[in-house]
C-alpha cells in the first residue's frame, strides 16, 4: 500500500492507489481523516479518475480510523465570516460527490476501521458494501455540535434500513423504522462495535465484519472483484416513501420524554425537531414517495438554519478546543 509506484494521484489531503486488477483505493490523509474542502472536491473527481482505467474503488486503508467527519476548523472559519453561502455550497458538493459515487458504473466498497462519524459514516452508507473491522464505531454525533446530518446521511440511512424489504412490508413498518432511525440521529449515538452497528441498521447482512485488521483490504478488494464478476450494475435512484407530519406525534413524544429525563436541552430539542422534519419528508401526506433530491434539499435546509445559530457556533468552538 505504501509503494510509491502504486500511487496514481497524490493530493495534499489524500492519495489514490492502484491495488492491481483494476481496483483503486482512496486513502484520506488528513488529521483524524477529517473531510476538508479538498476531500469534498476529490470525491466529485473520483468517478472520472476511476473510469479512466479502473474497474472498482475502495475507500479507506484499514489502518487508521475511517473518518471523524467534517473539518470543524473550516466550518468554524466560515461561520465566523458568515459565509453561509459557501457552507451550503460545500454541503451540496459533498452530497453531489457521494451521489455520484453511489450511482457510478463501478462498485464502491468502504474499508472501515475505527471511527466513521458524521460525514465519514455518510461515505460508508453511500457505498455498495462495507467491509468493517469488529472495532467499528459508526454514527452521527451532529446533534452534539448543534447540527444535523447533511451529506445524504438521513437519505442513505433510511434507504439502508428498508433495503431488501418488500415495499408493502416497508410501508406497514415505516413508522417503526423511521422512529428507530430518528432515535439514533436525535440521540447522537454511535455504535460501540460492528455488531452494535448492525443492530442500529448502519451495517446490514450484505456487509462484512472481520476480526483481523490485516484482512480488511484484501477482503474488500475480493468483494469488489466479486461484484464485478457477478455483472455489477449501478443501482437506480428510487423514490423514498415518507410519513410526513404523521410521524410528528411520536417524535414530539420522544422529545418530551427525553427532555423530562434530562437528556435533551431546549436547543437539543430544537435540533431533534429539525431531524424529524427531514426524516419525515417535510409537510407531505403519509406514504408520499419523494425524489432523493427532495430529501437532500431538506437536509440542506435544516443544516443552513442551524449553521446560522450562535449556539451551534459555541458548540463547535468547544469541540475544536477539545481536539
Amino acid at each position: 500500500m505504501k509503494n510509491k509506484k502504486k500511487i496514481l494521484v497524490e493530493w495534499p489531503s489524500a492519495v489514490l492507489m492502484d491495488l492491481e486488477d483494476g481496483v483503486y483505493c482512496l486513502e484520506i490523509r488528513t488529521r483524524n481523516n477529517c473531510l476538508n474542502q479538498e476531500i469534498i472536491a476529490i470525491l466529485q473527481e473520483l468517478p472520472g479518475l476511476v473510469m479512466q482505467t479502473g474497474r472498482a474503488l475502495l475507500i479507506g486503508n484499514g489502518q487508521v480510523s475511517f473518518s471523524t467527519g467534517a473539518d470543524l476548523e473550516e466550518v468554524h472559519e466560515a461561520m465566523v465570516e458568515k459565509d453561509f453561502s459557501g457552507l451550503i455550497r460545500r454541503i451540496k458538493e459533498f452530497q453531489q460527490g457521494l451521489q455520484a459515487l453511489r450511482y457510478a458504473p463501478f462498485p464502491v466498497v468502504s474499508v472501515l476501521y475505527g471511527f466513521a462519524l458524521g460525514g465519514g459514516c455518510e461515505i460508508c452508507l453511500a457505498s455498495d458494501k462495507i467491509v468493517a473491522h469488529q472495532r467499528a464505531y459508526m454514527g452521527f454525533p451532529e446533534r452534539l455540535l448543534g447540527l444535523t446530518p447533511a451529506g445524504g446521511g438521513i437519505l442513505n440511512y433510511w434507504k439502508k434500513q428498508i433495503h431488501g424489504t418488500p415495499l408493502a412490508t416497508a410501508r406497514d413498518s415505516m413508522d417503526s423504522i423511521g422512529m428507530d432511525i430518528f432515535s439514533v440521529l436525535a440521540g447522537a449515538v454511535f455504535s460501540t462495535s460492528a455488531e452494535a452497528a448492525v443492530q442500529m441498521g448502519l451495517l446490514n447482512n450484505t456487509d462484512i465484519i472481520l476480526s483481523s485488521q490485516a484482512d480488511l483490504i484484501p477482503r474488500a478488494k475480493a468483494e469488489a472483484l466479486n461484484l464485478l464478476k457477478d455483472g455489477y450494475e449501478p443501482p437506480l435512484p428510487v423514490r423514498i416513501p415518507v410519513m410526513g407530519p404523521a410521524m410528528g406525534t411520536r417524535i414530539d413524544e420522544y422529545i418530551s420524554h427525553q427532555r423530562e429525563k434530562g437528556h435533551l436541552s431546549d436547543y437539543d430539542a430544537y435540533i431533534a425537531e429539525k431531524i424529524g422534519y427531514v426524516l419525515s419528508g417535510g409537510a407531505v401526506a403519509p406514504g408520499t414517495e419523494i425524489e432523493e433530491g427532495e430529501l437532500l434539499a431538506l437536509e440542506q435546509e435544516a443544516a443552513l438554519e442551524l449553521l446560522q445559530q450562535e449556539e451551534t457556533l459555541r458548540r463547535i468552538v468547544k469541540r475544536i478546543k477539545r481536539q
